[in-house]
C-alpha cells in the first residue's frame, strides 16, 4: 500500500504508517517537535516541488528513507541543543539520496582552537565539508601535512602543522593524524578541524547545514555496503608495548603529554617528567576507546554498554568538548572543557549525565584491563534512542531533565542511593566549572579509587575541584596536587569528615568575587526536575563550610555562597556529609535537623535534633574518665555543657537519644 501525501500536510502527535510514504504534487510535509512518525515502508521524496521538513522524529521500521529529490527537500531541522529532527532507520537498508541535517557545533574556541566533531553520512569528503562549513563561500584549505608513514612532511615542523586543517584520530596510534585529500569521514570516527581554517567563510557559531546520505545501523560504515564485522575494540596501550611517558612524542613531534589525558587515573599527573612504569602502572591510558555517534538520532549509552555496565567492565565514560587552546610551543596542555562519568560497584552512573550521546558527539570509554571488550556501535539500531539529551557544553557537563530518562530513577534500589552534589563555581555570570561529590553505602571514604576521575590539571585557568581526603578529613597525604573532578564517599562512615575543595586562580581573575551554586541529584535524577529541594532521605545531607570565616552553610538546590577570592587555595573550603565536622557562626538554623555540639563565646552547648524527646550528656576526660553526667534533659532548648576550667584540656562529650538509643560523640578541646 502506498499512501501519497498532497501540499500542506502538518503532523502532529504520534502517527503510525503500514505503508510507503510517499510525497507528490509539491507537497509540504512537516512534523512539528514532539511528535514521532512511524512508518513501516519506505518514506520517498518524488519530485523536486515536494518539502518534508522533521522538527520532530521519524522512524523507518521496514523500510528507507529515499530522497529523489534535492537535499534540501528533505531537512532534519535543529532549534536549539534540545530541538531537533531525529530520523532513525531500523533496518539495513542503505537509504537512497542525499539529506540536510541541521546543527549548531559547540562554539567559543575562538581562532587558535579546534572543533571535534563526527559525521553520521556515509562518503562524506572533504569537499562537501568545506562547502558545508563555510556555505559555498571559501575554496577548501589546502590539507598540506602528509601521514607520518608517508610522507611526514609537517613531523616537528609546527609553522606547518598549525596550518592543516582537519584532523583524524588515530585511535590504535593514539594520537590525531592530518586528514587526507583521498580520504573519507567515516561514520563513528573521531575528527577536529581549526576554526581559524574556516572563519573567513563562515560563522561557525551559526546552524549549519549538513549535506549527505545517512548512515544506517547494520551496514558498513565505509560506504554503506554489506559487512560482517561491525564492532569496535578497546585498544589495550600496554598489551601492545606502545609507550607514551618519559617526554615521548608522536610521529608528528608532538609530546602526548601535551594532549592524552587519562581521567579515570587519579593517582597520576602526567607531564613531561612522568615515565613509563609510572603510567603503565597504574594503566593509564589503556582500554580506552574514542567514538562519534554515527547517527541521525540520539545514541544511548546505556543500551549499548548494558552487557559491558552488567559486568562491571566499563571504569567511566567522558566526553571532550572543543579544544580550546592547541599547544604551540610543545610544552603547554591543550585546553579543553569535558564531562565525566564513573560508575559504583553496583552499576549506577556517578558525575555527569552522559546516557545519551546527541548527534556529531564524540564520546569515549575506559575499561577494566584484559576485559577485552568489543563495542557494537554499528551492528543494529535499538541502540538509537529519540530520549532527550539536554547535552551542553557551555558549562562543561551535562544536564539530563524530563522525558525517558527520569523513569531510570525506578531501577535504582532504595537501599543504595547514589547522593550527588554537583558544586558549581561563578563569577557574575560566567562559569568556571564544577565538581562533584557522591555519597554510597557501597563507595569508599579516604582511599582514591576507581570511581573517582580527575578533570585536567591546567594551573592557568579559574576552576574548582575536590582533593581526596583522609580518613579523618582534610587532605590525603601524597595526593595533595591530585584535583578531582569526581570523589566519592561512603555515606555510612563519611559523617563529619571533611572534603577539601580546591580554587585555582588565573591571574586575571584574583580579586573578583566568586559565587558557589549546587546542583543536587538523587542517582542521576536532578532534584529540580522533581520540585524538590533536597533529598527525602533527612540524614542525607551536604554542608558548606568557608574555614576563613567559619560559616557552615548546608546546601539545596537554592545553595548559594558569595566571597571575594584573592588567591588559589586548597584548604580554605570542605564539603561535610551528613552532619558537618564543625559549627560556623552563621546559618546554625540551617542545622535544626541534627544534634550537634557548637561553640559559642568561651562555652560549648548542644543543639538537638528537633525530633528528640528526652537525652542523657555524659562527658568524659582525656583519661576516659566521667566527670559530668545528666538525663531526661529538655530538647526543646539548647544544653550549655557544665566543664569549668582554667587550662587547656581534651573532653569526649556523648550525646544519647533516650528513646531511640541514637548517640552522638564529640572531642573538643576547653
Amino acid at each position: 500500500m502506498k499512501i501519497k501525501f498532497i501540499p500542506l500536510l502538518f503532523v502532529l502527535g504520534c502517527i503510525a504508517s503500514n505503508s510507503q510514504i510517499t510525497t507528490t504534487g509539491g507537497a509540504k510535509f512537516f512534523v512539528s517537535q514532539g511528535t514521532t512518525l512511524y512508518s513501516t515502508g519506505d518514506i520517498t521524496i518524488e519530485s523536486s516541488s515536494d518539502v518534508f521538513t522533521n522538527k520532530g522524529n521519524i522512524k523507518i521500521s521496514d523500510g528507507t528513507l529515499k530522497n529523489n529529490s534535492l537535499p534540501k527537500n528533505f531537512v532534519l531541522s535543529y532549534d536549539d541543543e534540545q530541538k531537533y529532527g531525529q530520523l532513525i532507520i531500523a533496518t539495513n537498508k542503505r537509504s537512497v539520496g542525499t539529506i540536510t541535517l541541521q546543527k549548531k557545533l559547540p562554539d567559543g574556541t575562538g581562532t587558535s582552537g579546534e572543533i571535534l566533531f563526527g559525521t553520521p553520512f556515509i562518503n562524506y569528503t572533504y569537499d562537501q565539508f568545506v562547502k558545508d562549513v563555510s556555505n559555498s563561500s571559501i575554496n577548501a584549505p589546502d590539507l598540506i601535512c602528509g601521514l607520518f608513514s608517508i610522507n611526514n612532511n609537517c613531523g616537528g615542523n609546527a609553522t606547518k602543522w598549525l596550518k592543516h586543517p582537519v584532523f583524524t584520530w588515530r585511535e590504535d596510534r593514539f594520537r590525531f593524524d592530518p586528514f587526507q585529500k583521498d580520504e573519507k569521514f567515516i561514520p563513528g570516527k573521531h575528527y577536529s578541524f581549526r576554526a581559524e581554517s574556516f572563519a573567513s567563510g563562515s560563522n561557525l557559531s551559526d546552524i549549519i547545514s549538513f549535506i549527505g546520505s545517512p548512515y544506517v545501523a547494520g551496514t558498513s560504515p565505509n560506504d554503506g555496503g554489506v559487512s560482517s564485522n561491525l564492532s569496535l575494540s578497546v585498544i589495550d596501550r600496554i598489551g601492545t608495548g606502545y609507550q607514551i611517558g618519559s617526554n615521548s612524542a608522536n610521529g608528528y613531534g608532538i609530546y602526548y603529554w601535551t594532549y592524552l589525558n587519562d581521567p579515570f587515573v587519579p593517582g597520576i599527573t602526567f607531564n613531561q617528567s612522568t615515565t613509563n612504569d609510572e603510567l603503565n602502572n597504574a594503566n593509564y591510558w589503556t582500554n580506552m576507546l574514542r567514538m562519534v555517534n554515527p547517527y541521525t538520532s540520539n545514541l544511548d549509552i546505556n543500551e549499548l554498554l548494558k552487557e559491558n555496565i552488567d559486568n562491571n567492565e566499563i571504569i567511566g565514560i567522558g566526553s571532550d568538548g572543543n579544544i580550546m587552546e592547541r599547544v604551540v610551543d610543545g610544552y603547554t596542555r591543550y585546553k579543553t572543557k569535558y564531562q565525566r562519568q564513573t560508575f559504583s560497584p553496583d552499576g549506577k552512573a556517578l558525575g555527569d549525565d552522559l546516557s545519551v550521546i546527541p548527534p556529531m558527539t564524540n564520546f569515549f570509554i575506559k575499561t577494566i584491563p584484559n576485559s577485552r571488550v568489543k563495542v557494537n556501535l554499528y551492528t543494529n539500531s535499538s541502540i538509537q534512542t529519540f530520549k532527550s539529551s539536554n547535552y551542553k557544553f557551555d558549562k562543561g557537563n551535562v544536564y539530563a531533565k524530563g522525558g525517558e530518562q527520569m523513569n531510570r530513577s525506578s531501577a535504582y534500589s532504595v537501599n543504595n542511593e547514589k547522593y550527588q552534589l554537583n558544586l558549581e563555581l561563578y563569577s557574575g555570570n560566567t562559569f568556571y566549572g564544577n565538581t562533584y561529590v557522591a555519597a554510597g553505602s557501597d563507595l569508599i571514604t579516604g582511599e582514591v579509587n576507581k570511581w573517582e576521575a580527575t578533570g585536567l590539571n591546567n594551573n592557568d585557568d579559574t576552576s574548582i575541584y575536590t582533593i581526596p581526603e583522609s580518613n579523618t578529613g582534610g587532605i590525603q597525604a601524597g595526593y595533595e596536587n591530585t584535583k578531582l573532578y569526581i570523589n566519592v564517599i561512603n555515606s555510612n562512615d563519611a559523617s563529619r569528615i571533611a572534603i577539601p575543595v580546591g580554587i585555582n586562580l588565573n591571574d586575571n581573575d584574583k580579586g573578583n568575587e566568586f559565587t558557589f551554586k549546587s546542583e543536587l541529584k538523587l542517582n542521576m535524577v536532578p532534584l529540580v526536575d522533581e520540585g524538590k529541594t533536597n533529598f527525602d532521605n533527612s540524614n542525607a545531607k551536604f554542608y558548606f563550610h568557608d574555614k576563613l570565616t567559619n560559616v557552615v552553610k548546608e546546601i539545596d538546590t537554592n545553595f548559594t555562597y558569595s566571597t571575594k577570592l584573592n588567591e588559589s587555595t586548597n584548604d580554605r573550603f570542605e564539603i561535610f556529609w551528613k552532619e558537618p565536622g564543625t559549627l560556623g557562626n552563621e546559618d546554625i538554623n540551617a542545622l535544626s535537623g541534627l544534634t550537634t555540639i557548637y561553640k559559642t563565646g568561651n562555652e560549648y552547648k548542644v543543639k538537638f535534633d528537633k525530633n528528640w524527646q528526652k537525652a542523657e550528656v555524659n562527658i568524659f576526660n582525656v583519661l576516659g574518665q566521667l566527670i559530668s553526667t545528666e538525663k531526661n534533659i529538655n530538647t526543646n532548648n539548647d544544653y550549655l555543657l557544665p566543664i569549668y576550667t582554667t587550662s587547656s584540656s581534651l573532653y569526649v562529650i556523648v550525646v544519647i537519644n533516650q528513646i531511640t538509643g541514637e548517640k552522638i560523640t564529640k572531642k573538643i578541646v576547653k
